[in-house]
């Protein structure tokens, strides 16, 4: 969800979407959305979804659809935590900007701040990529954001079976955001927590979050 208003969108942007359904019984059900709540027009209309008559024979269009959901609530869960890192980083700052205000503080907290930077940045590399070599166009290893961008822009408009080379890269992907989210939970839980617990007790200024 984006609630900015770009300037300008390319011809060839195409608005944010979900993974195909697999065929099957479906309901849709129109409502009306003012001050007063939510109203429903009209009942529920069933319809039915069916596989394209070009299906390769024995596809498994339920497994398929499985496949993608996977990959769609693992770029969710990306998106979380490139939030959420976001979030960190932004206080950080204003907890640097509190401790030059701060002159019974512990001239440490400089360093450690700074370390603390580092590792978030360390965290997002792992993500979304290096930001610098993408701009100038130079090979770089693969971010997990990319890996499961790479799987979604190549599958979610066809029925095929996903390849085993997107099956490994989602498992891939899997497994190294599963470090990144616990290295950015002890992160938060631990020295973050530290760093403002030290702040308040040097009677540093207020910052968002502590």
């Amino acid at each position: 969800v984006d609630l900015t208003t770009p300037g300008f969108v390319p011809p060839w942007m195409t608005p944010p979407q979900g993974p195909l359904v697999a065929p099957g019984s479906y309901s849709v059900e129109l409502m009306m959305v003012t001050a007063s709540g939510a109203e429903t027009l009209g009942e529920a209309q069933g319809f039915q979804v069916k596989p394209v008559p070009t299906t390769p024979a024995g596809t498994d269009l339920v497994a398929v659809a499985s496949f993608q959901n996977q990959a769609a609530e693992l770029m969710r869960s990306i998106s979380r935590a490139s939030a959420e890192i976001a979030g960190v980083r932004e206080r950080l700052r204003h907890m640097r900007a509190a401790l030059v205000e701060t002159p019974k503080a512990d001239p440490a907290l400089f360093g450690r701040m700074d370390a603390f930077e580092q590792e978030l940045a360390r965290l997002t590399r792992s993500l979304n990529g290096d930001p610098t070599r993408g701009r100038l166009n130079e090979p770089s290893v693969p971010s997990i954001r990319g890996r499961v961008g790479q799987v979604i822009s190549g599958h979610w408009d066809t029925r095929q079976k996903p390849t085993a080379t997107q099956r490994r890269s989602i498992e891939i992907a899997a497994a190294d955001f599963s470090g990144v989210r616990a290295a950015l939970r002890a992160l938060v839980e631990g020295e973050l927590a530290r760093l403002e617990v030290e702040l308040e007790a040097a009677g540093a200024p207020w910052t968002p979050g502590r």
